[in-house]
């Protein structure tokens, strides 16, 4: 009798050491996680030497595109007999050579410009979709696959330059400023003689141990808001126009200039500035590739 007491004692201080065990997890596992750790953060463009592009510029590209997918399609097409469609060719181009000849166009003139270009392009890419009714799915399309590559970004281009025309605007969001290579974005950088780069974005991150250092891109507001609501200590630039040096406030200007935490970031910096010329040299090895 005494031995079954034992037992189911026994068993009730297991089950109570069960259940305190379970609160302790529960507890810790309903506390805030605890900072701790270094994340560097940092944003750049790997900038590519392309044109500067203008929506007259890039509509004219289009067309003239769109003008040599008409001539491969009806060249090997199989109803040769069929006549090929007007694309009205040399009115564009004279066209467009009259509006970019001008040293400043108005801005009447440019919306008409543009205008005209819209309408030629949009022209032949019906055309493009009736002659490629004649392929059926799965069948291969008899265009090179460097001008294949081009043509899917056609329509996108003008959709794009068509609501920026009809809302009367310069900006529309994932423009394309690049035919050939439509993953460029126009990125504001802000440096003294070039406002704007054209190029692919990279953001890149590296941790450690200590605080977080970022660039100024990613120092709004909002952001600065969340990282002290948790507790991060930014060490970016602070915002607002910087403090004009007086006495007093001399050396603690100059502890700020010789900061270790924008050392740091500056070391990073060059090690991102090799980044970028290695992603730049493989992105040229591959367009001479293709």
């Amino acid at each position: 009798m005494t031995t079954t007491n034992d037992v189911s004692n026994s068993g009730e201080v297991g089950s109570c050491d069960t259940g305190t065990a379970m609160e302790a997890e529960q507890s810790l596992a309903d506390e805030p996680p605890r900072n701790h750790g270094k994340l560097i953060l940092d944003a750049t463009v790997a900038e590519q030497a392309i044109r500067y592009p203008t929506d007259l510029g890039l509509l004219n590209e289009a067309r003239e595109l769109s003008e040599r997918i008409i001539d491969e399609l009806h060249a090997k097409s199989n109803r040769p007999q069929k006549k090929k469609p007007r694309t009205y060719r040399e009115i564009a181009r004279k066209a467009y050579l009259s509006l970019v000849k001008l040293r400043r166009p108005s801005n009447r003139k440019r919306r008409a410009g543009i205008r005209q270009q819209l309408q030629f392009l949009h022209r032949n890419l019906n055309h493009i979709e009736a002659m490629l009714t004649e392929y059926t799915p799965g069948t291969p399309i008899p265009l090179p696959n460097w001008l294949l590559r081009r043509y899917w970004v056609l329509p996108q281009l003008y959709r794009q330059q068509y609501a920026m025309y009809k809302t009367n605007t310069r900006r529309c969001d994932d423009r394309i400023v690049s035919i050939s290579q439509p993953h460029l974005r126009p990125i504001i950088r802000g440096k003294q003689g070039k406002t704007v780069e054209f190029g692919a974005k990279i953001s890149v991150s590296l941790t450690g141990k200590g605080l977080a250092h970022a660039d100024t891109l990613y120092g709004s507001r909002d952001n600065r808001s969340y990282l002290e609501r948790n507790h991060i200590r930014f060490a970016g630039k602070p915002p607002g126009r910087p403090p004009k040096s007086t006495p007093e406030n001399k050396d603690e200007l100059m502890h700020l200039k010789a900061n270790v935490d924008r050392n740091i970031a500056s070391a990073f910096q060059l090690k991102e500035s090799l980044a970028r010329k290695v992603w730049l040299s493989a992105q040229q090895y591959s367009s001479q590739a293709r």
